[in-house]
C-alpha cells in the first residue's frame, strides 16, 4: 500500500563491500511512494515431478520469506497444480499474479508453426509462435475458462500480465534471428517488413488487452490489475554499451525499443491514424531490469530503463511500472552474502527513483527456487533452505 511520503534529503544506498557506491540523488516533491517485493516462480508447474503436494513446499517457502507476491505462468492444464499453487498463496497472503505464456499452442489455430530459435545453441531464443498469429478467440476462450474457475474455486488472482518479454526474439516469433543483431527503434522505417510484421503482434495483444479487460469486469468485478507485457528494458542500455551490443550481434539477438512499443498500444505514434488506446485496458506497465553485477552507476541504468517510458503520456505515474522481473546470477558473486547487499543496493536505488520520477508498484526479484535450468540460476532457495539473497523479503523495507 503507498503511503504519502515528503522527501527533502537524499537517500543512503546500501552498498556490499568490494563494490561501488551509488551516488547520492536529491528527491524533492510529495507523491504516493513505496513498493512491495515479490519473486517469480513460474517453473513451479513442472517442478517436483509434477507433484501438487511437493511443489506446495515452494509456496510455503515463499511466504516464509516474507515475499509479499509471487508470479506464476498461466498455462494449461489450470487444475490441479496451478489452482492448488493459487489456493496455497491465497491462504498464507502471498499476492498472485500469473503470465500469459506466448508458448501456450492453445492460445494458436491449429498447425501455426514456430519460429526455429537458437536456445541451446549460442543463443537466446527459443522456438517461438509469431505474436501475429494469435487467434483471438481463442484467447478469449482460455482466459474466460481461466477466470470462471478462479470464480467457481474462490480463489484470488491479484494480476495478469500480458505476456513476457514480447519485445525480444527470445519470446517473440515476429523477431527473426538476425547476424550482427537487429534493433527496432524510432530510426527504424516504418514499412520495415520486420517492424509490419511487429506492429501486427502488438496490434493482437493491445485487442486481447482490451478482451481480458472486460472478461475481468465481467467475471471477477474488476479486481485482477491488468499489467502490460513485462518487456526488455534495457534497449537503450544494450545499445549504447560496446560489451552488450556486441553479445547482442553475438546471439543473433532482436529487440524493439519498449518505448516505441508502449507507444504503439497506446495509438500515439506519429504514423498511426485513428489508432486504439490500448493503454486504456491497462492497470500497470511490465518491465524487466538485469543490471550487471557490481554496476558502478546505478542510476544511469536505471534512468535508462524506465525514462524513455516515461516519455509515454500516463507510463510511470497514472500507470505504475511493475518489474516484474529483476535479479542477479549466482556465479556473479564469489558468496551470496554478496548477492544480498547487491539486491539491497538495486532496491535502495530503485527507491530513489520511485521517491523522484517514477510510481514502482512491485519488484518481482527472479527466481526464488533453485535448478539447473536458466531460471533456477537466480535461485534464492534450495534444498529447503532459504540462501543468503533469500533474505533481501524481510531485510528491505521500502
Amino acid at each position: 500500500m503507498k503511503s504519502l511520503v515528503n522527501v527533502v534529503s537524499a537517500v543512503a544506498i546500501l552498498v556490499a563491500p568490494g563494490f561501488a557506491k551509488e551516488p547520492e540523488v536529491a528527491a524533492t516533491g510529495t507523491k504516493p511512494t513505496g513498493f512491495e517485493i515479490g519473486t517469480t516462480e513460474q517453473n513451479l508447474q513442472w517442478m517436483e515431478k509434477g507433484v501438487p503436494e511437493q511443489q506446495l513446499a515452494h509456496i510455503d517457502a515463499i511466504a516464509d520469506a516474507g515475499a509479499k507476491w509471487v508470479r506464476l505462468t498461466l498455462r494449461k492444464p489450470f487444475a490441479p497444480c496451478l489452482l492448488a499453487h493459487i489456493k496455497r498463496a491465497n491462504e498464507r497472503g502471498v499476492k498472485v499474479m500469473v503470465h500469459l505464456e506466448s508458448d501456450e499452442h492453445l492460445l494458436y489455430a491449429p498447425g501455426t508453426k514456430k519460429r526455429p530459435g537458437n536456445h541451446g545453441h549460442g543463443g537466446c531464443a527459443w522456438d517461438s509462435y509469431p505474436l501475429s498469429e494469435l487467434d483471438l478467440s481463442l484467447c478469449e476462450a482460455f482466459v474466460r475458462e481461466f477466470f470462471e474457475l478462479l470464480k467457481a474455486e474462490n480463489a484470488t488472482v491479484s494480476a495478469i500480465e500480458m505476456f513476457n518479454e514480447i519485445n525480444w526474439n527470445a519470446f517473440n516469433g515476429d523477431l527473426p534471428l538476425t547476424d550482427g543483431g537487429l534493433w527496432i527503434d524510432d530510426s527504424t522505417p516504418w514499412d520495415d517488413p520486420v517492424f509490419v510484421k511487429y506492429r501486427a503482434g502488438i496490434e493482437k495483444i493491445g485487442r486481447l488487452t482490451k478482451i481480458v479487460s472486460y472478461l475481468n469486469r465481467e467475471l471477477l468485478g474488476g479486481k485482477v490489475q491488468i499489467i502490460t507485457s513485462g518487456m526488455v528494458g534495457g534497449f537503450y542500455d544494450w545499445k549504447s554499451s560496446p560489451k552488450l551490443s556486441g553479445w547482442m550481434a553475438k546471439i543473433k539477438g532482436a529487440v524493439v525499443s519498449h518505448s516505441l512499443t508502449l507507444r504503439l498500444m497506446r495509438g500515439t505514434d506519429s504514423h498511426q491514424i485513428e489508432s486504439t488506446n490500448y493503454l486504456e485496458y491497462a492497470d500497470g506497465i511490465g518491465i524487466h531490469i538485469y543490471p550487471q553485477a557490481g554496476e558502478r552507476n546505478l542510476s544511469k541504468v536505471i534512468g535508462l530503463h524506465f525514462d524513455p517510458a516515461r516519455k509515454v503520456p500516463e507510463v510511470g505515474m497514472e500507470k505504475p511500472f511493475w518489474i516484474t522481473e529483476a535479479g542477479y546470477l549466482r556465479r556473479d558473486f564469489p558468496d551470496d552474502t554478496k548477492r544480498l547487499k547487491e539486491l539491497q543496493r538495486l532496491c535502495q536505488a530503485l527507491g530513489v527513483y520511485d521517491r523522484s520520477k517514477g510510481d514502482l508498484a512491485t519488484v518481482f526479484l527472479h527466481n526464488f527456487s533453485s535448478g539447473t535450468d536458466e531460471a533456477g540460476e537466480f535461485g534464492m532457495w534450495e534444498n529447503g533452505s532459504l540462501l543468503s539473497a533469500g533474505r533481501i523479503f524481510k531485510s528491505f523495507r521500502h
